[in-house]
This record gives C-alpha cells, structure tokens and sequence, in this order.
C-alpha cells in the first residue's frame, strides 16, 4: 500500500470519487435495509422460483425448461456463497448448497448432452459430402446415440435430485432461515 503504484492507484481512486455527483434522495436505493434482509428476501424468492421451475418439469419437457432451471440455479448459488455463511447458519447454507450442487450437476450433464447432440447433428451434412462419409457418420450417429442416452439419464436423473433440493424439510428451512 505504500509503493508508487498503490498510491497512484488510490490518488486516482479518490479523484474519480470526488467527481461523482450525488443521486438524487428519490434515485438512490434503500440502502438503510440491513444486507440480511435483501439478501434473504432475495434467497427466499429465488428458491421458489427454482422450486415452481422444477416442480413444472417432467421428462417431457423441453431441454429450455431445464436449462433455465440450470441459470436460476446459478443465481440462487451465488447468492448462498457470496452472503450465506457471513449472515446465516453454517448448518443451513452448507447442506443447501450442497443439494443445490448436486442438482446443478444433472442440470448441467442434461446441458452439455443437448449442446452436443445438436453439434453432432449439425456437422452431418457436412461430413456427408467427404469421401467416404458412410464410415464417419455412421460413428456420429453412434454417438448422438450415447449422448442422446446420457441426456435421457440426466432427465431421470433429475426427479431425485430435484426431490430432495425441494423436500418440504428443506423448504420450511428456507422460510425460516432467509426470514
């Protein structure tokens, strides 16, 4: 903090600060609410939109249906590592987190599969005009295959993963907890 650079960087700091000019009162956010209460009014309602998400999903949903699942999942994720073991109980966050990674986990596996068959499929044509093109997309084929059937246990796989980020235990524990 005392080399060159640092006080440099602070003088600079402080100059672009001093030339800020101030909200109006009206523009300005709330900023007298108490970090715990916009952090666990914002928990609060992201895990019910994830719960209301996930409760709308069933195999045959489209794989949009889980990827927006996927980036609420992120959010809520980000928002129990940046201001959950700070504010809340260990022995809440931490087991939440962890039910949340692991649905994560199906989520994105269910992702990269669908990516990936649609990447596949997509260089057929493609592949088809090369000579000897049989051998090749037969093995595209093959593997759209094994990736189809990775995606298809993800979906499956999903039901069990989802139960349990979304017990009634862990629901009631959200409600109480992010109060």
């Amino acid at each position: 903090l005392r080399s060159e650079r640092a006080i440099g960087l602070l003088s600079s700091w402080r100059t672009f600060l001093d030339g800020l000019e101030a909200a109006n009162e009206s523009d300005r956010p709330a900023a007298a609410r108490p970090i715990g209460e916009v952090a666990g009014k914002r928990i609060r309602k992201v895990y019910r939109r994830m719960v209301r998400m996930g409760d709308a999903i069933d195999e045959s949903s489209p794989a949009e249906d889980y990827h927006e699942l996927r980036k609420k999942g992120k959010e809520l994720r980000y928002l129990l590592e940046l201001f959950g073991a700070p504010l809340y109980p260990a022995e809440v966050v931490k087991p939440m987190i962890k039910t949340l990674k692991s649905l994560q986990d199906v989520l994105g596996r269910h992702q990269d599969r669908e990516v990936q068959v649609a990447l596949v499929r997509s260089l057929g044509p493609e592949v088809a005009k090369a000579e000897g093109a049989e051998a090749a997309l037969m093995a595209m084929g093959a593997l759209v295959g094994r990736l189809a059937e990775d995606e298809a246990g993800a979906r499956s796989d999903f039901a069990g993963r989802f139960a349990e980020f979304a017990a009634s235990d862990q629901r009631r524990l959200v409600k109480e907890t992010f109060a």
